[in-house]
């Protein structure tokens, strides 16, 4: 059998739910201030692409875009959307675990999109992560990162199993997503400077969806 460079949970999530083929505003406005760093054709790396929504409007966008993810199914759905979008160019997939890049891919990209996907791990595991990532970074690159903050509903139906690792929630928009890594706005930065990155901005929103609460934590970081 071959094994699935993600965790069990999100291969079934992935092959059970199909998923917006369209980018979030927060991924829409990184990308679209930061293509440029570099003059032009930026290098980058799709973090756990999942279905492909942020990854086609990067390389429609004039973007070379290396798509990493874990699930074979939501590889799929990946291709499905490149089609949909008549996206025949600019998106390379590479199947394998987004907390071990180190061993996937090589050289320098520019940008770095981490898109609701890193937090899906134990904290240790992010932390690990982002210390590799930290070497993929180009001069002068950046990387986004989204994540969500405490205020989100539901985490007090899960348990806590490390200072910020929450496991088994029921409710809220991450039910029975497995392990959450969650952070508040000043915790996310600390985290990125120990991993050798600075904050070259920071955000945090929050929204209520029919009476459920996500707080969403947003940053850019640069090498330092």
């Amino acid at each position: 059998m071959k094994t699935i460079s993600v965790p069990e949970i999100w291969e079934k999530i992935h092959a059970n739910r199909p998923w917006g083929r369209y980018p979030s505003e927060e991924s829409v406005r990184f990308f679209m201030a930061n293509r440029d760093r570099s003059g032009g054709a930026p290098r980058v790396l799709d973090i756990g692409a999942g279905a492909g929504a942020v990854s086609w409007f990067m390389a429609r966008n004039g973007a070379q875009v290396t798509a990493l993810e874990g699930s074979p199914s939501a590889l799929r759905q990946l291709e499905q959307t490149l089609e949909f979008f008549h996206v025949a160019s600019g998106v390379t997939s590479l199947e394998g675990d987004i907390t071990a890049p180190g061993t996937l891919v090589s050289g320098a990209f520019e940008l770095l999109v981490d898109h609701y996907a890193l937090l899906c791990n134990h904290e240790r595991k992010l932390r690990d992560a982002l210390a590799i990532y930290r070497g993929l970074l180009a001069p002068g690159g950046r990387m986004l990162s989204c994540l969500f903050g405490p205020l989100c509903s539901g985490l007090g139906t899960g348990i806590l199993v490390a200072p910020n690792t929450w496991k088994g929630i029921t409710e809220g928009v991450l039910a029975n997503t497995g392990v959450s890594s969650i952070w508040t706005l000043d915790q996310a930065a600390d985290l990125f400077h120990e991993a050798g990155f600075k904050i070259a901005y920071k955000e945090r929103q929050i929204h209520e969806r029919e009476s459920v609460v996500v707080e969403k934590i947003i940053l850019w970081a640069d090498p330092r």
